[in-house]
């Protein structure tokens, strides 16, 4: 059995147990019934879309079994402690933390601030005048208005998506404003370079040194009013104009030229362009005399030609004559057999060329009775030697033998001899087959040729052939490029 001092303190014990399970007992019902406070903090408070925010819980009271975010962006909310959420839209959002014990609730809001995040691209930022760009809306935050600034003259413009053409060179600050529910703190810039275009025509495209005026013409080029020109070009000692628009000029010297046109816009922007102008030579001849009889020298003269000739580097006389000779230099000269020749000067420079041509007739002479044959029997004459299309000679055969017979029309009192028969032939010099004229056989020692269609030469120089044929034999002269028709 136990004694009075063991069930005594064994009584003490199990009264110290219960009043300390009672204690505990009221202890913990006195923390499970406190109240919760919820409230967090969130960072950051504000920024630009797409805004990342860090959410803290820091509620009192509980203890806390459940956290609930509502973001009231439309996305579903969330039971975590601590959350983390993306604002893809811009606009003002008071975001709601509701808080659980076992028996009560608390709640908390704070605002959070997303702004749009302006910003844009373009299809081109740099062009020349006049320059038209698109712009293109990239903005984070889905906003809602748009307000673009172009930096020229001041004009703006409020669609998502612009195109602007920039009339005039210059640099260009490109401003774009984006808002969203009333919401804005940014703005996009972008710069704009729009350069002149530099252009011009040259009146006429091509012409001649000392003689063709040229004018130049900048009219064409782009991004004005305030341009400024700057002209120059590969030649030798040649000026020009400063800051000219439009202008006249002639060159001396035969060549090709590379002629640039710089022309300077607003902001340092500026272009260059090039064309290709040819400046010929001009042949300028004369002949002296102008009447040319066969085997007289001709005198020649092309110094007169225009392109700076004479300088280095030299250029160059050319001259064909038309009967196939040739010859080189400034002044030539140069004698003609009977006949219409065309005579032609080239003169080069700078591998450059032009040419001009002078037609020159050389005659005979006057040589009204040619006395030729076969051992003097027979000779001819012809009331001329050098005549035009259409017009008529007349040919008038002799013998030195028979004088009588054959000069019945000198000697009328004689009757003619009609056994002798006269054989005349025209032979072109430069078209033996078709310039052919003849045989033609007659009684009378006089014949007419060219007055008629049968008998109307062609422009050319004839070779005459005479065949005498009586009692006693057949005489016969040729005279070569005796008879000069003429156009």
């Amino acid at each position: 059995m136990k004694t009075y001092d063991e069930i005594k303190s064994t009584g003490r014990l199990k009264c110290v147990l219960v009043l300390f399970f009672v204690l505990l007992l009221f202890g913990s019902a006195s923390y499970v019934t406190a109240a919760p406070v919820a409230s967090f903090i969130r960072s950051p408070a504000s920024g630009n879309a797409p805004l990342g925010v860090q959410f803290t819980d820091t509620s009192t009271g509980g203890p806390m079994i459940n956290w609930t975010w509502y973001f009231q962006d439309g996305t579903p909310p969330v039971t975590v402690q601590n959350a983390s959420h993306l604002f893809e839209t811009a606009g003002s959002y008071n975001v709601n933390m509701v808080v659980w014990n076992v028996s009560e609730t608390s709640s908390a809001q704070n605002i959070v601030n997303v702004f749009p995040l302006a910003q844009f691209t373009a299809t081109t930022t740099t062009g020349y005048a006049p320059l038209t760009v698109q712009f293109t809306d990239t903005s984070f935050g889905n906003p809602d208005q748009w307000f673009w600034q172009f930096g020229d003259q001041g004009i703006t413009n409020t669609s998502r998506n612009p195109a602007h053409t920039f009339l005039k060179s210059g640099v260009y600050t490109v401003n774009l404003t984006s808002t969203r529910n009333s919401m804005s703190n940014t703005s996009a810039n972008m710069t704009i370079t729009v350069n002149p275009k530099a252009d011009f025509t040259i009146t006429p495209s091509t012409g001649f040194a000392d003689i063709t005026s040229f004018q130049f013409n900048s009219s064409a080029s782009t991004g004005g009013p305030t341009l400024s020109y700057v002209w120059g070009f590969e030649a030798w000692n040649q000026t020009w104009p400063t800051n000219a628009a439009v202008f006249n000029k002639t060159f001396d010297t035969a060549n090709t030229y590379t002629i640039r046109l710089t022309v300077n816009g607003n902001g340092g922007t500026t272009d260059s362009t090039t064309r290709t102008l040819q400046v010929y030579p001009k042949a300028i001849l004369t002949a002296t005399p102008p009447n040319i009889v066969e085997g007289r020298p001709v005198k020649f003269e092309g110094i007169a030609s225009t392109g700076n000739l004479t300088s280095p580097p030299v250029g160059s006389w050319s001259w064909n004559f038309g009967d196939g000779t040739t010859a080189t230099g400034s002044n030539v000269t140069h004698g003609f057999m009977p006949g219409k020749f065309t005579v032609t000067l080239t003169v080069t420079k700078n591998g450059l060329s032009d040419s001009a041509t002078t037609t020159v007739s050389s005659d005979s002479g006057n040589l009204y009775l040619l006395r030729s044959g076969i051992n003097g029997n027979t000779y001819f004459s012809a009331d001329r030697y050098g005549v035009g299309s259409g017009q008529p000679i007349l040919f008038t055969a002799y013998s030195t033998r028979s004088i009588y017979s054959f000069r019945s029309a000198i000697r009328p009192s004689f009757r003619p001899d009609t056994s002798t028969l006269y054989t005349w032939e025209f032979v072109g010099a430069y078209d033996p087959v078709g310039h052919h004229y003849g045989p033609w056989v007659t009684n009378d020692p006089s014949i007419r040729v060219n007055d008629n269609s049968e008998r109307k030469f062609a422009v050319d120089i004839y070779t005459v052939i005479l065949k005498v044929t009586d009692s006693r034999d057949t005489f016969t002269v040729t005279k070569p490029r005796l008879i000069v028709v003429r156009s």
